[in-house]
C-alpha cells in the first residue's frame, strides 16, 4: 500500500511518547499489583482464604467468576481484572483516535494525503502501531508475572488475552474513525462498547 511506511515513521515521531507512555504504565499497573498480590497472598493458606472471600455475588458482579481464584495466578487475575476492563479497551480507543482522527484534526493528514499517499495508509499504520505497543505491553505483562512467581505458560497466556482486549478495541475504534467526522466521536461510540461489553 503505497505511503504505509511513510505514514508509519511520520505516525511514530509524533506520538512515541504517547505510545511509550501508555505501555509503561499498563506494565507497570501490572506489575505493581502482581508483586503486591505475591507478597500478600504468600502461603497455600492466605490463598485459600482469599478465594473463600471473593464468592459473594457483588464480587462476582463486579469482575465475574475468576477461574482459579484459589492460585496466586487468579488472585492477580482478579484484582487487575477490574482495572484491566475499562484500561485495555481505552488504550485501543484512545490511541486509533489520536492516529487518525487526531491526526486529521490537526491539518497533518489532509497535507499528507495530497501527496502519494494511499487513503487506506493512516489507518493501517495506526493499526500497526497499537500491535507494536501490544506487543511491548506483552512482553511487559509476561515478565511481571515471571517476577512474581507466576508458570510461564499461564503468564504468557494472560498477557495474550490483555492485549487482544486492546486489539479488538482498537479495530472497532478504527471503524469507528471511518464512520464519525471527529476523534470524540470515536470515544463516544468506543465507550458506549466498552460499556455494553461489560
Amino acid at each position: 500500500m503505497t505511503g504505509t511506511g511513510a505514514m508509519l515513521a511520520l505516525q511514530w515521531r509524533a506520538h512515541r511518547r504517547r505510545l511509550l507512555v501508555w505501555v509503561l504504565a499498563t506494565v507497570g499497573t501490572l506489575a505493581f499489583t502482581a508483586i503486591a498480590v505475591a507478597q500478600l497472598y504468600n502461603t497455600p493458606e492466605e490463598i485459600a482464604s482469599y478465594g473463600e472471600a471473593v464468592v459473594s455475588d457483588a464480587l462476582i458482579a463486579i469482575n465475574g467468576h475468576v477461574e482459579g481464584i484459589d492460585t496466586l495466578g487468579g488472585i492477580i487475575q482478579d484484582e487487575f481484572g477490574f482495572i484491566a476492563s475499562f484500561l485495555m479497551p481505552l488504550i485501543g480507543l484512545a490511541l486509533i483516535a489520536a492516529l487518525t482522527r487526531g491526526e486529521e484534526e490537526s491539518g497533518r493528514l489532509e497535507a499528507l494525503l495530497a501527496g502519494k499517499i494511499d487513503r487506506r495508509a493512516p489507518v493501517v499504520s495506526a493499526m500497526m502501531l497499537v500491535l507494536a505497543a501490544v506487543v511491548m505491553m506483552d512482553v511487559g505483562f509476561v515478565l511481571s508475572l515471571l517476577a512474581a512467581g507466576i508458570e510461564f505458560g499461564p503468564a504468557v497466556l494472560y498477557a495474550l488475552a490483555l492485549g487482544m482486549v486492546t486489539v479488538v478495541f482498537a479495530a472497532l475504534a478504527a471503524v469507528c474513525a471511518q464512520v464519525v467526522l471527529h476523534s470524540r466521536g470515536v470515544f463516544a461510540l468506543g465507550f458506549l462498547a466498552v460499556g455494553l461489553s461489560y
